[in-house]
């Protein structure tokens, strides 16, 4: 008999648990942007806090955010990114940057 309030707590447990990680994920957010640069190249990025998703036709690169004193900038050592009002500026070390347009904000 005392083994049913044992598993009705840990059902409640379980369940308490899964309600606080409904929450959890619903504050974070993912928020996808599309984007596209003078020369035609296009790209996706997927922001999450303090990390960027950047998808384009070489592969998918997982990117970090890093504190810049005018905005947020991601990089995995080789990409940065530096988001802006409009659009994005990326950069390939070695590279001069592409100022890309969202494509949302294209005219």
């Amino acid at each position: 008999m005392r083994a049913r309030p044992i598993i009705a707590l840990s059902a409640l447990a379980l369940i308490a648990l899964g309600a606080a990680g409904t929450t959890i994920g619903a504050e974070d957010k993912m928020r996808s942007v599309h984007y596209v640069c003078p020369d035609g190249e296009r790209f996706s990025v997927e922001y999450k806090k303090a990390n960027a998703r950047l998808r384009n036709g070489s592969g998918v690169f997982s990117l970090t955010a890093n504190p810049a004193e005018s905005g947020r900038r991601y990089s995995d050592g080789t990409l940065i990114l530096s988001p802006h009002d409009g659009g994005a500026t990326l950069q390939r070390v070695g590279q001069h940057p592409d100022d890309c347009a969202s494509e949302a904000q294209r005219s």
